[in-house]
């Protein structure tokens, strides 16, 4: 294992140690401190800026600390190219979503479903030359609302079948700490069932 992967790893276990879930990052997530380290910032500026992303919101992924690590940069000029800028790493990521949106495509030709994932496929195609931070935020998002509006694209069916297993859950939890935990659990337990059950992986993950 070289320095950089050694960097890496100790910036995941320091990740989910303030976390406190999850046994290791996503592709995404990688991806993103593979990308810090390639900019030039040091260990320590990225530990601190997860740590103080952690101190100033509730933090799900690793593109949430993306601001907070960029300002320990001190010419923050220089960590992520402008806006009008096309970087190169940043559009085989984005190529490799579309990728991920197309095969959904054209494996569900025919069926109502088709539409939606082509249009996810255009918004993503729209972000080719966004730069770091604002690319990231906005994949965020976009992934967010994918698998809130995932469901509304089932059939009455696998509608039902999907309303069942979320009433299952949360009949079954009763140790949220509060309406955002259970939110929170809510959210990851239905976006995994979604992936488990309708896609063969996460489409906004390389």
């Amino acid at each position: 294992m070289n320095t950089s992967d050694n960097t890496i790893k100790e910036i995941e276990q320091y990740f989910l140690s303030l976390s406190g879930r999850g046994i290791m990052l996503s592709s995404m997530d990688y991806y993103i401190i593979s990308g810090w380290i390639e900019k030039g910032l040091s260990r320590e500026q990225i530990l601190t800026g997860i740590r103080n992303a952690f101190q100033s919101q509730n933090i799900r992924k690793i593109a949430d600390c993306v601001k907070y690590v960029e300002s320990e940069k001190e010419d923050r000029s220089e960590e992520f190219p402008k806006n009008n800028e096309k970087s190169s790493g940043n559009s085989d990521y984005l190529t490799t979503i579309i990728n991920n949106f197309n095969d959904l495509v054209s494996s569900n030709t025919g069926s109502g479903i088709s539409d939606f994932y082509s249009n996810y496929s255009d918004e993503i195609k729209k972000l080719i030359n966004t730069g770091g931070n604002q690319l990231f935020s906005m994949i965020n998002k976009l992934e967010d609302r994918f698998f809130e509006e995932f469901p509304g694209q089932l059939s009455p069916h696998d509608l039902r079948n999907y309303k069942t297993q979320i009433n299952n859950f949360l009949n079954s939890r009763n140790d949220y700490i509060n309406e955002k935990s259970k939110n929170k659990a809510l959210n990851n337990y239905s976006k995994n069932f979604i992936i488990d059950n309708y896609l063969d992986k996460n489409p906004f993950e390389i």
